[in-house]
């Protein structure tokens, strides 16, 4: 996503990259408790320590399934940089793009992450979805409906 200047991979990803107000621990909500993908967290919202994207448009939740997001409850949101005033802040999504399967996540830019078992198998599953590997229907992959 830090990407700025290439409007295409902004398309096919889903969103473009407007800073990283955090960069401290911070609360994780699960956003699809039952999503196959999510399968590692075992339904529940986590907290990690982690550089935390926000993110501009072509952003927009409802051309996404969001996986993750930013639990605003449990998180510091007095530090500078925040931008965005809808309180929206994903962190990992799926969604279709062509004939392809696009799998993005913004948590990672830590070392002790990549050591994280419940992440690595997150991971693990994210990239066998994005090659087809992972059998998940058409409508686990696009957004659920809004309540």
């Amino acid at each position: 996503g830090a990407n700025t200047h290439w409007p295409q991979f902004q398309e096919l990803l889903g969103a473009a990259y407007s800073g990283h107000p955090w960069n401290e621990e911070v609360g994780v909500k699960i956003e699809d408790p039952t999503h196959p993908l999510l399968a590692a967290f075992g339904g529940k919202d986590f907290r990690i320590a982690d550089e935390i994207f926000q993110f501009r448009q072509p952003y927009d939740r409802k051309k996404l399934h969001i996986l993750l997001s930013l639990d605003t409850k449990t998180t510091n949101m007095t530090v500078p940089w925040i931008e965005r005033k809808d309180n929206d802040f994903a962190l990992a999504w799926i969604k279709s793009y062509g004939k392809g399967r696009i799998f993005y996540s913004a948590i990672g830019h830590r070392t002790e992450i990549w050591f994280h078992p419940q992440i690595l198998k997150f991971y693990l599953d994210a990239v066998q979805f994005a090659a087809g590997d992972l059998s998940i229907t058409p409508e686990l992959i696009t957004r659920p409906d809004p309540d």
